[in-house]
This record gives C-alpha cells, sequence and structure tokens, in this order.
C-alpha cells in the first residue's frame, strides 16, 4: 500500500492512496471467518454456516470495509508523519467519480484536507492600539465601604418603632373592643410599617414600643392592596373585601431595625475574611486592591476586544482557507445541522469561517509564546465569574465551598468551558503581545465609569459586561 501527495497548496493537499489486492485479502479472509463462528442463519446451527455461504453474502461488504478501514488507517499515519497542520479530517476528493474505485482487485482513492496556512500578514508596531489605565481614587474605595456595609446590614433589637422597623406581634380580630370568638388571630405576625399606604394608621406604630397595643383597620391601613391584607391576615385575596370594616389589633412582642454595621472586628471578619481586615484604613485599602484587580482585568478585557477588531479589519482578510474543503468536511460531523439547518446556512458558515481564523491567529502566537490554557485556570475562571454572579447580587463574601460547587455545575457546561479557554487564551496572548512590544501600545489613563462606557456602550448586550468582570 502507498500513500502520496498528489497535489498541495498553501491551504489544501490532495493525497492519493493506492491498495493491491495483496494489502488486504488476508484480512478479509480472517473477518469472513470471524463473521462464520458468530453467523446464525436459518438451516445451519449458529457458528457452523459454511464460509463459502458467508463470503457470498457478506464477502463484497466486508472488504470493502477492510479497505476503507485500512486507508484511513494508512492515511492518517501519512498526515501525521509529515506533520501536516490539518483543519478536520480528509475527506474523499469532491470532484473526482470514485464511485466504481472498489470494482477492481486494486483500488485507488484520492482525499483533500485543509491545511492551515501560513499566516503572513502578522501583528507589528505599525499596529497602534490604546491600553485604558484604570486609576482608583481613595475616594471611590470609600464609596465601595459603604456598598459593603449596605450590603451587611444586620437586623438589631431596638426599643421603638421607626419606619425602616421590622415588627413582630399579636394580631386578633376585635369585635368592639375583644377578641372576636371565632375570629382571625396570628401569633408572631410579621408587620414592615414602611410597606403601610396610610400616613394616619402608619403613626399608630411609628414610636410605639414593645409591649404596646396598637388597634388599626388592615384595609384601611393598606388602602385596599389584596397582596399586602391576605399575606398579613393568612387569608384568600378574594376574602380581602370582607375585612373592610374590621378592626384590629396588634400587640407588639418584638422591635428589630435594619441598621448599618458598626466598623469593628465581627464585621471585617464577615465582609473580607476572618483576620484579613483589623480597621477602617485597612478596609479601604482592601478595597482600593479589589477594585484595582477588578479594573485592570477590565482593562484587558478591552485591549482584547480592541485587538481583535484591529485583527478582522487588517489581519485575516489575507488569510486564505480551502472553505469548500472545510464546508464538506464539516457536514459529515455532527454539529453540521447547527448551520446547514439554520436561517441562512451560507451566513453561518461565513460566521464560523470568520471565527475560525481568529483563532488560527491567536493560536499561531500561543503556539509561538507556548501559551497553554490549564484546567485550573478554567476552573480559577469558572470561581471568579460565580463570584461575580454573588456579588452583584450582594453577596460579596460568599464563602469558598458554596463558590467551588457552583463553579463545578458550570464546569459540566461544555461551551462555558470552551469559551473560557479561548477566552483566557486571548488574554494571555494579548498580554505577551504588550509585554513584549509586538505591537505599539499608547497608555491613557481613565476613570472606571469611563472605562465601562468603552467596554459596554449604550444598548450593548449585558453578556459583554458580564465577560468583562470576569
Amino acid at each position: 500500500m502507498a500513500v502520496s501527495v498528489k497535489e498541495k497548496k498553501d491551504n489544501l493537499v490532495v493525497l492519493e492512496a493506492k491498495l493491491a489486492k495483496e494489502d488486504y485479502k488476508d484480512k478479509v479472509e480472517k473477518e469472513i471467518k470471524n463473521l462464520s463462528k458468530n453467523a446464525s442463519m436459518k438451516g445451519f446451527r449458529k457458528g457452523h454456516t459454511p464460509q463459502g455461504l458467508v463470503r457470498k453474502m457478506y464477502g463484497e461488504s466486508v472488504r470493502i470495509d477492510v479497505i476503507q478501514s485500512l486507508i484511513s488507517d494508512e492515511i492518517n499515519k501519512f498526515v501525521r508523519d509529515e506533520k501536516y497542520l490539518t483543519i478536520g479530517q480528509p475527506i474523499l476528493l469532491r470532484d473526482l467519480d470514485q464511485s466504481k474505485a472498489f470494482e477492481g482487485d486494486d483500488v485507488t482513492l484520492a482525499f483533500e484536507l485543509a491545511l492551515i496556512p501560513e499566516i503572513k500578514n502578522k501583528l507589528g508596531s505599525g499596529d497602534t492600539l490604546d491600553y485604558y489605565k484604570p486609576v482608583i481614587t481613595e475616594e471611590a474605595a470609600k464609596e465601595e465601604l459603604k456598598k459593603v456595609m449596605q450590603s451587611n446590614k444586620q437586623p438589631v433589637s431596638v426599643d421603638t418603632v421607626d419606619e425602616n422597623a421590622i415588627v413582630y406581634g399579636t394580631l386578633a380580630e376585635l369585635d368592639g373592643d375583644s377578641p372576636k370568638e371565632d375570629g382571625i388571630k396570628i401569633e408572631k405576625a410579621m408587620l414592615f410599617p414602611n410597606f403601610i399606604k396610610n400616613e394616619e394608621e402608619k403613626a399608630k406604630f411609628v414610636g410605639a414600643s414593645k409591649d404596646t397595643l396598637v388597634v388599626f383597620s388592615p384595609f384601611k391601613a393598606f388602602e385596599g392592596d389584596k397582596a399586602e391584607i391576605s399575606s398579613l391576615l393568612k387569608i384568600e385575596k378574594d376574602d380581602v373585601e370582607k375585612y373592610e370594616a374590621s378592626e384590629f389589633s396588634y400587640q407588639i412582642t418584638e422591635i428589630s431595625s435594619i441598621k448599618d454595621p458598626d466598623l469593628n472586628q465581627e464585621f471585617f471578619d464577615r465582609a473580607f475574611g476572618e483576620n484579613t481586615v483589623h480597621s477602617e484604613e485597612e478596609a479601604i485599602a482592601k478595597l482600593k486592591e479589589n477594585l484595582q484587580k477588578e479594573e485592570e482585568g477590565n482593562a484587558n478585557f478591552k485591549f482584547v476586544q480592541d485587538l481583535k477588531n484591529l485583527i478582522h479589519e487588517t489581519k485575516l482578510g489575507d488569510m486564505d482557507l480551502a472553505e469548500d474543503t472545510i464546508r464538506a468536511w464539516f457536514k459529515t460531523t455532527d454539529n453540521a445541522s447547527a448551520i446547514e439547518d439554520s436561517a441562512d446556512p451560507d451566513d453561518s458558515f461565513k460566521k464560523m469561517i470568520d471565527s475560525l481564523k481568529e483563532d488560527l491567529f491567536f493560536n499561531e502566537y500561543a503556539k509561538e509564546y507556548d501559551i497553554k490554557v490549564a484546567e485550573e485556570d478554567v476552573k480559577n475562571y469558572a470561581i471568579r465569574y460565580t463570584w461575580q454572579q454573588f456579588a452583584n447580587m450582594g453577596w460579596a463574601n460568599a464563602p469558598m465551598e458554596i463558590l467551588e460547587k457552583q463553579a463545578e455545575e458550570l464546569l459540566k457546561n461544555q461551551n462555558f468551558v470552551y469559551g473560557t479557554e479561548q477566552d483566557i487564551l486571548r488574554q494571555l496572548v494579548a498580554q505577551k503581545l504588550r509585554e513584549n512590544n509586538v505591537v505599539t501600545v499608547v497608555e491613557k489613563e481613565i476613570t472606571p465609569d469611563e472605562l465601562h462606557k468603552l467596554i459596554l456602550p449604550e444598548n450593548a448586550p449585558a453578556e459583554e459586561s458580564e465577560k468583562a468582570t470576569n
């Protein structure tokens, strides 16, 4: 058996494989013997079907399978030995009629294979990019401390009710001045004075102390709001109007108010981790450091965005891929339906080619600088991403075990993993390009707000913001 190069271009190679009968006949006989041992045919016991009958019925299909397997193995070995940098797998040459290739004893097949072309139009000092260096002020760190305190507010027991209090007490439906027999009675009913809409009714609670008995009208207090009244009285919304004229007593038993935390060690440990921060000054310094890291991440994200735009606008047009061959190969893959079944297959394929060109461009520099994305890098990215989601919901100090558990769920999603690997690779390549002065970089100091507006202009997709903060 022999494999040879029939044609070779910068982006394509055509290979020809020739197979003589002597190359495959022994293996065909072996397969037929194995098939006979396991064949179950009417009139014969299992394993006793004559080989001649098996050969007559299945010989040609076995022969073709054996030939295809031998040629495939030899072609792949040839590609490895020649160290071809390939896109996809070899496919039968499309513009030749090979339907009769298996009719004779000797078989000749031709395959085409897309190659990664040499990237000739590379980056250089003539390519200029801005790097927006974020500046974090002391005032910004102080404002961030206020936000941390806001998200760490705690309920504190107080003596009197204010508008922001949480009040607990015994709620009872009245009949005159006494609790109504078989009327509504709720122990430890929770009430928020701030939600009371009627100012006259609200005034009955604000300023009241523990053990005070307040007589009020829930219907009047919440101005007939069925959701609020049904929640307080534990009744169906349709029954609310039955209590329009009813008064209730409310015996206050507990009062708490949400207060800003004291700047003490308990707060510092809760907000920053145990024994990390010990004073307000250290808290501000720590927040300034955290903000700097976060905004540097945003600055790097912006730099990668601009680098990608530069590459698309000035470099990828010169990259010539064997698109017809790539598309023919892609149609044989499990992912083909994503493009072929789309509303505009040609446009979807074009976008895939553009994305592929970008991958090849960045991979060229990753290879040059020996950059690899480690599994640990992807895991850490997933943890930071999870932390950001919790922080956006006001939980900036989620325990590491919770972050890691949530990150594990994210890492089960292969699309997330692949996208993360590509994002990290681009960031590492961009960093190397800056460090090695491959492109001309102009540093510009900028505030975080200005940077955010550059990254996410008005009406831009929200997912870009999430990527930027990770």
